[in-house]
């Protein structure tokens, strides 16, 4: 503190001596004001005492009046004190309903002893933009303001969290724009998101200038930390901070969000938000895929940072690549960063887009969830066909997304998986990117049996109807929809169910007949030749 203990207690006996005398003076009259004028009359009314004309509570501006004779002189020493004053619990500064607000800010006069318990840091980001006002309303400079808070919490919390972050920062201006956007965080009612501008008043222009450079340029130290990301409005121009949990952690350790997000082609899915699903895989299939899930359970989440683990699973849609990739994430806890289609009409995009999410996004990821992230790439095949020789300008084009896929995957670090029906249409250059390849084929009798036991419905306890069930072929997923559009059936009589159960399962062996890939001769893996 920079005020001196003993300069601070006599402030507090000379603010304590005003404040009895304030207690002695009668109450000033009611006052009154005109009310909204009428064609009758203009009558008064009688308007009560407001809080700023009481003792025990008032607004800032009456408060900063009214004791004036008393608080120090110098503005710096007048803001330290009245901080400290808050602190011992001499006055308390309640925190305006917003941000800019000023009607709401209020100074509650506690009369009773200084304190000797400290303040929660809690509270402390709740009344953060209540010092803000109350330096305003004093005549501090907006950017004097930042250091002064720092100093504050370096000397009021020096166990916390996010002030022994403040320790590996460069600039104070850094630990400030933290510390502003946890605070927002906690006095707008745990409201993620804050409009980069409102930094603008607290620095100079060239350092607000070097600021936003470094957010464009994806450099800024929040954003490579995964304490920030940024995000665009919908016409593409305002940037807007978001903190992320790692930052609320430093705050509030036990704090987990969990958040399922979306970007721009794929999507982070939170081991929460993954419903569990029963699955059920041919022998050799599910050996596999066990050895697959203990080898991940047991690497430690720092072997990512410079290993590339690469899984390739093949086999036909519906057997249930994807859905083994969503369980495996669930179970062990990784967040599943799923990629959509990176295809895109215009030149160059297809590119640019491999490199902003292998290079870029995925490694921010990675830091922001300490390693426990699984890159999916559905239809891989897309980004990873075999060249073709050149003779158009799509071929040309082609090329150029393969061999922009196969550089990314040569830098990238961490868990990689991809699923593709044919992998006789990959280029074998992608191929070798992968250390496994797991074969996915038609769930046999046994697994079949085992999936329709599994879900819901009449069928379930009934032994020799899943036996009956078993016996026609079908994928994984075309057992899960039957079973989702059957559910209702048992409601309508055993026999009309069990018969309008096998019409299900006509009509989808039909649909799953156009889609569906036959094995080739040729191929080891996977399914080449769609079947007629």
């Amino acid at each position: 503190m920079q005020l001196p203990l003993l300069v601070f207690e006599e402030y507090v006996d000379k603010f304590q001596q005003k404040v009895a005398s304030l207690k002695k003076q009668p109450a000033s009259p009611k006052r009154r004001r005109p009310s909204r004028p009428s064609s009758e009359d203009n009558e008064f009314e009688l308007l009560e005492d407001s809080e700023e004309d009481g003792i025990e509570s008032m607004g800032i501006s009456s408060f900063l009046r009214k004791f004036k004779e008393v608080l120090p002189a110098n503005d710096l020493e007048k803001f330290e004190f009245l901080l400290e004053a808050h602190y011992r619990n001499v006055v308390q500064f309640q925190a305006p309903e917003g941000r800019f607000s000023s009607s709401s800010m209020k100074v509650k006069i506690q009369g009773v002893p200084q304190s000797s318990e400290s303040m929660p840091f809690i509270e402390f980001l709740e009344i953060f933009f209540a010092f803000s006002k109350l330096s305003k309303e004093i005549g501090i400079s907006a950017r004097t303001f930042p250091a002064l808070m720092i100093n504050k919490c370096q000397d009021w919390y020096p166990q916390e969290d996010l002030v022994q972050k403040f320790a590996s920062l460069n600039k104070v201006q850094e630990s400030f724009f933290l510390l502003y956007t946890l605070a927002h965080y906690v006095n707008a009612g745990f409201a993620k998101r804050i409009e980069l501008t409102v930094f603008r008043t607290f620095v100079s222009a060239k350092d607000y200038l070097i600021f936003m450079h470094s957010i464009n340029q994806n450099k800024q130290t929040f954003l490579n930390e995964g304490l920030w990301k940024i995000e665009k409005d919908m016409w593409d121009q305002e940037l807007t901070i978001v903190v992320k949990e790692k930052a609320i952690q430093l705050i509030l350790p036990e704090f987990r969000s969990d958040e399922t997000e979306e970007f721009d082609r794929f999507r982070v899915i939170a081991p929460a938000d993954i419903p569990s699903i029963d699955l059920f895989f041919e022998e050799s299939t599910q050996r596999s895929l066990d050895r697959l899930t203990a080898i991940l359970k047991a690497c430690p989440s720092e072997l990512w940072n410079t290993r590339r683990f690469g899984v390739l699973l093949a086999g036909e849609s519906g057997c249930g690549k994807t859905e083994f990739v969503m369980q495996l994430c669930k179970q062990l806890g990784l967040m599943c960063v799923s990629v959509s289609s990176l295809s895109s009409k215009w030149i160059g995009e297809s590119e640019q887009a491999i490199v902003r999410i292998l290079e870029v996004e995925f490694p921010r990821l990675m830091k922001e969830y300490n390693n426990k992230v699984v890159l999916y790439f559905d239809e891989i095949d897309q980004s990873l066909g075999k060249k073709v020789e050149i003779e158009t300008h799509s071929s040309f084009y082609t090329n150029a997304v393969v061999s922009q896929m196969l550089k990314s995957i040569d830098r990238f670090k961490g868990i990689l998986i991809g699923s593709a029906n044919v992998v006789d249409r990959m280029e074998s250059a992608g191929l070798r990117r992968f250390e496994t390849l797991i074969s996915f084929s038609l769930p046999s009798r046994a697994a079949r049996k085992s999936i329709w036991a599994s879900r819901e419905g009449f069928w379930q306890t009934n032994e020799p109807l899943l036996d009956r069930l078993a016996e026609v072929e079908l994928s994984g997923s075309d057992i899960h929809s039957i079973c989702s559009r059957g559910f209702f059936l048992q409601y309508a009589g055993e026999a009309f169910a069990e018969e309008s159960l096998f019409e299900l399962i006509a009509d989808q062996r039909v649909l799953a007949a156009k889609t569906r890939y036959q094995k080739s001769a040729s191929s080891t893996i996977g399914f080449q030749k769609i079947a007629s």
